[in-house]
């Protein structure tokens, strides 16, 4: 994900998480139930999202 949002040259990414669902505690893989959160600049804009994920 990190390589794709790197290779546009106005995105710049101000943070990128995977937590579990509903715990929400930071872990390093997808599994079971997922949340992803993102946010990353685009020019001046701040984009922001989260998807739950089941792996």
């Amino acid at each position: 994900m990190r390589l794709l949002i790197n290779s546009e040259p106005l995105a710049r990414i101000d943070y990128v998480e995977i937590l579990t669902f509903p715990g929400l505690e930071e872990t390093r893989q997808l599994a079971g139930k997922s949340l992803i959160a993102l946010a990353v600049f685009v020019g001046g804009t701040r984009l922001i999202d989260n998807m739950v994920v089941e792996v």
